[in-house]
């Protein structure tokens, strides 16, 4: 449990560097990778059968992806973040952080949790790769009112971060992994992409 908890801290770190280079619709989906991996280590650890239904599965889930991927890359440009775009992603944050711990501390089943742990990844992702394009665009922001408003995003992605970990591992001990594994890289990616289209312009 412990390895996995810094095998997740490796992967976050890698996925802000990745998100910082290339747009939220190609990195995100990417992670659905995942899912072949964890298919071959329960094969492997596990007994798993690979049988014609989970080889077919896998194939489908590989073909999506690039085709997925391939197809994004071809209407890639730089997002667009203003004032108003900037508060609300703020006011998402903020609100998703505060529902998920309460979500979090509730009777709530394993999948609706499932569900509210992939929203949290999805915005924080989705704010991640903004807060990074920026820096990259233009350095650290300054002090003004615009660039507080970044300072407070950052904070934000921050908390919501910590609370999505969290429910993550209430999602997990709640129900069988495979569900927690499969609904974060489906919903995770959907809810990122969704953000960046509906407030920065991005495809």
């Amino acid at each position: 449990w412990i390895t996995g908890l810094g095998l997740m801290g490796m992967v976050t770190v890698l996925n802000v560097i990745a998100l910082g280079l290339g747009p939220v619709a190609i990195v995100q989906p990417i992670g659905a990778i995942s899912l072949v991996f964890a298919a071959l280590i329960s094969r492997r650890y596990f007994g798993l059968q690979l049988g014609a239904p989970l080889l077919i599965s896998i194939g489908v889930t590989m073909f999506s992806i690039f085709a997925f991927v391939t197809t994004s890359a071809q209407f890639s440009h730089e997002l667009v973040a203003t004032e108003e775009s900037v508060t609300w992603l703020l006011a998402l944050l903020i609100a998703l952080s505060v529902f998920g711990a309460l979500f979090a501390l509730s009777r709530a089943g394993h999948i609706p949790r499932v569900i509210m742990t992939g929203i949290i990844f999805g915005t924080v992702a989705a704010a991640t790769h903004v807060l990074a394009r920026t820096v990259v665009a233009g350095g650290l922001p300054e002090f003004d009112l615009m660039g507080a408003r970044w300072w407070m995003v950052l904070a934000a992605v921050a908390l919501a971060s910590a609370v999505g970990f969290w429910l993550v591992q209430t999602a997990y001990a709640s129900g069988p992994p495979e569900t927690v594994l499969a609904g974060l890289t489906v919903i995770d990616p959907i809810v990122a992409v969704a953000i960046g289209a509906a407030f920065f312009g991005e495809y």
